[in-house]
């Protein structure tokens, strides 16, 4: 996706256009089910920090922490996900795709393999 843009904006609204609306499972703890909502290019695991506990952490601490899960890239952007009145930020590299995208759908070897 990334060698069709045109610049790194343009690729960043791709990747908006791609994951923003997408379900996405949480590959850890209960393997729960997320609406990505955004994907938040200002923020990595490391400068994402939030109150937890009476203690600042960062998501990659939290994570290091509380699923014994270490973040291999730290510059990685976040998903932005909202849960009734609460945001809060995945990496992408700790979940999972729900579905199949259009663009798989459309291929031929998807075609081929239905046929």
């Amino acid at each position: 996706m990334q060698r069709n843009a045109k610049n790194q904006h343009h690729w960043e609204q791709m990747v908006k256009l791609e994951y923003s609306g997408q379900s996405i499972i949480a590959n850890w703890g209960n393997r729960r089910t997320y609406i990505v909502t955004d994907i938040e290019f200002g923020l990595n695991p490391v400068t994402m920090k939030f109150d937890f506990q009476g203690k600042e952490i960062c998501v990659a601490e939290y994570f290091k922490s509380h699923y014994n899960m270490v973040v291999r890239n730290m510059k990685q952007p976040l998903f932005l996900i909202k849960n009734q009145d609460k945001n809060f930020y995945l990496p992408p590299e700790f979940c999972l795709i729900d579905g199949v995208s259009d663009e798989v759908k459309k291929g031929r070897g998807m075609r081929d393999a239905l046929a």
